[in-house]
């Protein structure tokens, strides 16, 4: 068993995901280039509210798959990335994570080392 509840993507340093986590910054904001702009190159993904969960709080399963629930729009923008030969990936523990994103239908590929 085992279920996807985050993970955290790192871009490398110079990569700025800033805009995409706050694509309208407050008004006086400092922006790239300025005194306090801080880049942004590590996502901390929760994907635990996509998933459906019994009355006791667990991942419901059926047909050996974790159920996820009608809308799930984050994990199904990065189900493209996880499974893209075209974006190398570095895994932490690629047999694990391979197998509890297979269980959330999710068929990885890009693995780089």
């Amino acid at each position: 068993h085992g279920t996807v509840i985050c993970f955290s993507v790192y871009a490398g340093p110079d990569v700025d995901l800033r805009h995409v986590v706050e694509p309208h910054p407050a008004p006086g904001a400092p922006r790239p280039g300025q005194p306090g702009y801080v880049a942004m190159s590590r996502l901390w993904v929760d994907v635990w509210g996509e998933v459906e969960r019994d009355g006791a709080g667990l991942p419901v399963w059926k047909d050996g798959k974790v159920v996820l629930k009608p809308h799930h729009p984050i994990l199904a923008a990065f189900k493209r990335f996880f499974e893209s030969d075209a974006a190398n990936k570095v895994w932490h523990n690629y047999g694990f994570d391979r197998h509890v994103l297979g269980n959330m239908g999710i068929e990885c590929a890009g693995f780089a080392g």
